[in-house]
């Protein structure tokens, strides 16, 4: 009988250990399938190769299939991807704005979770595990630099809640600025940071190393009189280029032992500083200046110079032997085979390139619009535009079949087949269709102003008339033609109804006859020349006096001589009345300009 029971016992806790290993190994096993695909910091990876291989984007009618909007617009921060989750920083701007980071999934576009961090989310964010590394500017000063405090900061992943915030102040600087890019690489977090003390020779720049886990500094490499790249990292190596010294002479290329700072090798180049960081790939480091070239991994010798230039705020991908950069004129997206040092092909892209990325089958780039080319013809294979007005700095980004791009600026995209939303549905669809259509919108937004000042100065208009105990016959007169009443039987609330009726017509009128010589002055400037400033000037008083004048005289010589016996005074006196109530009026219109203004800033500011 014990024999069974112990038996019994090992089947028991043999099978539960099998499906633990069933279960627990499955859960591993998807993990790291995701993190394969996912796109976890700048670039997709610490050396920045811009490459996922297991990624197929988009093919044809592509188009967003949701978008989120942030707090303001960031630039070059990319958004990244990891775990199904989409991670992306928002900017201070002139006019508002926070550095908050959102978590959104990347299925849905729904925002998972948003953490306040500070006036600037500086950097794109990086994913490790279960954390979030991101710089942020705790305070930014819109005159100078020098009230500007960064910190380094982890965010747990899931919830968004904070983890630890390290500052990044420089050692005895009067100010300082941190690079754009993060990278993290076997638990270290590098950045660099630039440092004024007053005089260049004094100035410099530092490469620092934090620990991913606690947030404390592992080393610092400085050097004086120079500034540095944004860091890559491979093979237990950080790489970046530094400045000529004292901004004239050579630059170099640096590559520093990952574990603890000390130099390895440095390369002195002779030729104009791009400010590009590194590509390492293999036994070679490649480096973009008037010409590329190509340095070994192990002493930073110059192996092979290639004819190319790489357009200076630009960042090549590497995929499979094929450097993919935008060309120096910012012009061409170019594929260059490193072994043949042939230019496969080139193509012109939509305005000024971003970084390309590439994946399986197509090459991304942002500009005007965002482009998809296939990698091994370069043919266009489509393109989208997702703003009108700003187009897309940063580099697009591929996860399975999905392109994310943005902030642009105010916007996060995910690209896809059959994608057809607007940012802020349909109602957004409308403004972001007005906002690109100048003529239209400035009409939109004059009705909404109109509608808006006449009804509030119309109401505080007849307060005025009620409180001087002025005639209100010619509301009165209004109402008896809009509701179709005897003049005698109209009642308070039909007079007030009838007031701000034409109190908003007097306003439509301003703004339509305004829109008008507005654009005939614009004519009259560019026929003749040197006009524009006279007639933006005159502009506004002439509106206001036509519209008033006009109104004034309709009403004091038709309207109320028709009624005049059934006034309740004599008519000269409500003439007189009325023209001061006119007067008032053109305060009001003189408010206009003002509330136009206010509404266009809040209707189309994040489109």
């Amino acid at each position: 009988m014990k024999r069974v029971v112990l038996v019994g016992a090992i089947f028991v806790v043999l099978l539960i250990a099998a499906l633990s290993v069933t279960l627990f190994g499955g859960i591993t096993a998807a993990q790291s399938a995701d993190a394969a695909t996912d796109w976890p910091m700048l670039q997709h990876d610490a050396a920045g190769t811009g490459y996922n291989p297991t990624a197929s984007g988009p093919t044809s009618d592509v188009g967003p299939r949701w978008v989120v909007y942030t707090d303001g617009p960031a630039t070059n921060i990319q958004p990244i991807v990891a775990n199904g989750t989409v991670y992306v920083g928002s900017g201070k701007y002139s006019g508002g704005g926070r550095g908050v980071l959102f978590a959104i999934d990347a299925a849905t576009g729904t925002v998972d979770w948003r953490t306040d961090l500070g006036d600037s989310v500086h950097t794109t964010a990086v994913v490790e595990g279960d954390r979030v590394y991101v710089i942020v500017r705790d305070e930014v000063s819109e005159q100078t630099f020098t009230d500007d405090r960064f910190a380094l900061v982890a965010v747990d992943a899931t919830t968004g809640e904070e983890q630890w915030r390290t500052p990044l102040p420089g050692e005895n600087a009067e100010w300082v600025d941190i690079g754009s890019a993060l990278v993290l690489s076997q638990n270290q977090l590098f950045l660099t940071i630039s440092e004024a003390r007053g005089n260049v020779q004094d100035s410099g720049s530092a490469v620092l190393a934090f620990d991913a886990a606690s947030g404390d500094q592992v080393w610092r490499y400085e050097v004086r009189g120079q500034g540095f790249s944004a860091p890559v990292a491979a093979n237990g190596t950080v790489y970046v280029t530094a400045t000529p010294r004292s901004g004239e002479g050579p630059w170099s290329v640096v590559a520093l032992d990952a574990s603890d700072g000390t130099g390895r090798w440095e390369t002195s180049i002779d030729t104009t500083y791009l400010g590009v960081p590194p590509l390492p790939a293999g036994e070679r480091v490649y480096v973009a200046g008037p010409r590329l070239l190509a340095l070994a991994e192990t002493d930073g010798t110059v192996v092979r110079s290639y004819n190319v230039t790489v357009y200076s705020n630009s960042r090549p991908a590497l995929a499979d032997g094929t450097l993919f950069y935008i060309t120096a004129t910012s012009e061409r997206l170019a594929a260059l085979d490193l072994d043949s040092g042939d230019v496969r092909w080139q193509q012109l892209v939509s305005g000024l390139g971003s970084s390309p990325s590439v994946d399986a089958e197509h090459v991304y780039v942002g500009g005007g619009t965002v482009e998809a080319f296939d990698r091994e013809t370069g043919e266009r294979v489509w393109n989208v535009t997702v703003d009108d007005r700003y187009g897309v700095d940063t580099t697009p980004v591929v996860v399975d079949d999905t392109v994310y791009v943005g902030p642009a600026p105010f916007h996060v995209y995910a690209l896809a087949e059959g994608g057809t939303a607007t940012p802020g549905g349909p109602i957004g669809g409308f403004i972001g269709w007005l906002a690109a259509n100048p003529p239209l919108n400035g009409l939109f937004i004059g009705v909404l102003a109109a509608l808006f000042t006449g009804l509030l100065g119309g109401l505080a208009i007849y307060g005025v008339i009620r409180g001087l105990h002025y005639s209100d016959a010619p509301p009165r007169i209004l109402a008896s033609k809009l509701f179709r009443r005897p003049y005698d039987q109209v009642t308070g609330g039909q007079t007030l109804a009838a007031h701000i009726v034409a109190s908003i017509g007097i306003l439509l009128t301003f703004s339509i006859v305004g829109a008008v010589i507005a654009f005939l002055g614009v004519l009259v400037a560019i026929t003749v020349g040197g006009l524009l400033s006279f007639v933006s000037t005159g502009a506004g008083v002439l509106v206001v006096l036509v519209v008033l004048v006009g109104f004034w005289t309709v009403l004091s010589y038709r309207w109320l001589p028709a009624y005049e016996e059934l006034l309740d005074r004599e008519l000269s006196r409500v003439r007189r009345e009325w023209a001061i109530v006119h007067v008032l009026y053109g305060i009001v219109l003189f408010v206009f300009p003002i509330v136009y203004f206010i509404l266009f800033l809040i209707v189309f500011q994040p489109f």
